[in-house]
């Protein structure tokens, strides 16, 4: 049996897949864990014993598919400075929420190819790039340029899962229809103006 993490384990894609009695007890874990966290403001939110088990099956059945280390990893973010689960423990649908941004964070290479592309698909990755700026990664050497890279991203994750907002800006390919391929788009002839420039001043003299 897969024991519930209290230090870095295994990830989602070598860990074991749980059955449902082993979930259970990651479950009555989580829960000691949670109330070690925030005391009698998680304890007192279930009036009987009975309210508590039928709470630890809902959440058994929300963390079926999440690693341990996808769990500690949220967990640690419950904790962390600047988090607006500092004073109030989670719902089930917000501790859910938490391991799910966690999952969609970019692996180290993914990352540094999206900055290369300027395809930004996470914020941690935009920040992290436009810490080095174009030109660094314009005429850096790749050892060097992904060395401080990887440093500025672990940088920008950190600084998230202390609780700091970062943003993206909108840029404008974002704006365009996604079908939008400038490439496609026919030339204008001159003839092709000329006729435009007719229909506009026959609908002008109506």
């Amino acid at each position: 049996m897969t024991a519930f993490p209290t230090q870095p384990i295994q990830t989602l894609e070598t860990e074991p897949k749980r059955t449902p009695q082993e979930n259970q007890l990651w479950a009555n874990q989580l829960f000691l864990r949670l109330g070690a966290i925030y005391g009698r403001k998680f304890t007192t939110q279930y009036s009987c014993a009975k309210a508590m088990e039928m709470a630890k099956h809902e959440w058994s059945m929300a963390i079926l598919d999440f690693s341990g280390q996808e769990i500690k990893s949220a967990l640690d973010k419950l904790r962390a400075a600047g988090s607006k689960f500092v004073k109030w423990p989670p719902t089930i649908g917000e501790f859910v929420r938490l391991v799910k941004d966690e999952q969609e964070v970019p692996s180290e290479i993914v990352a540094f190819d999206q900055a290369l592309r300027e395809e930004f698909t996470h914020a941690a990755v935009y920040h992290a790039y436009k810490r080095i700026g174009e030109w660094g990664f314009k005429h850096k050497p790749e050892k060097e340029l992904r060395t401080l890279f990887y440093a500025q991203y672990a940088d920008s994750l950190h600084r998230m899962r202390n609780g700091e907002l970062l943003t993206m800006p909108i840029l404008k390919k974002d704006l365009l229809p996604s079908f939008y391929d400038p490439k496609k788009l026919p030339a204008v002839t001159p003839e092709v103006q000329q006729e435009e420039m007719e229909k506009i001043k026959k609908m002008l003299s109506r």
